[in-house]
């Protein structure tokens, strides 16, 4: 969207209407004038130029033509990577903490694939958080997740792909009676 008027370098917003020398331009003007009428008034298009690193992990400040791009903090990343593990492990066992209290107060059973899904996701969260504290500032641009599924993720995971399956086999049944 850098538009820019050629006067006093100033950013002219996309679909965001305008007033000069008296005259109102609507909010698709820009969309609409030739690169001579944009010109005329004194609008021209400059190519973003900003670096294109992650700001997750970079600092990026200046203005166009002059950019300074440093890494951040890697005690600063670090922490606020466990913490986000953190909060997904506990979101993840949110669902299913009824029935630890359930258990602890009545003594009932809690569902085998529950139990282990609990366990498993309290593991990859601890060795995430181990991967995490490990890494250097590279490493830690390439940490991926890849949490454990409860039981009714994969339900519908594969009613999802049964589903797909179903509409492909119509489609091919479709393709075959059109011959």
């Amino acid at each position: 969207m850098p538009y820019y008027w050629t006067a006093t370098d100033i950013e002219q917003p996309l679909n965001k209407g305008f007033t000069k020398n008296g005259t109102q331009y609507p909010r698709n003007w820009l969309n609409l004038a030739s690169d001579e009428e944009k010109a005329a008034i004194g609008i021209e298009w400059i190519a973003d130029d900003r670096p294109k690193n992650n700001e997750r992990y970079y600092r990026i400040r200046g203005k166009r033509g002059d950019w300074t791009v440093e890494p951040r903090d890697l005690d600063e990343l670090k922490a606020r990577a466990v913490s986000a593990c953190k909060k997904h492990a506990g979101n993840r066992l949110a669902d299913t903490d009824w029935l630890v209290v359930r258990k602890m107060d009545s003594g009932a059973v809690i569902p085998e694939d529950v139990v282990e899904f609990r366990a498993a996701t309290r593991a990859y969260s601890n060795e995430l958080e181990a991967t995490i504290n490990a890494a250097d500032f590279e490493g830690i641009q390439k940490v991926e997740q890849e949490w454990p599924k409860s039981t009714e993720e994969l339900q519908r995971e594969a009613e999802a792909e049964a589903a797909r399956l179903a509409v492909e086999e119509r489609m091919k049944a479709g393709e075959n009676d059109d011959n």
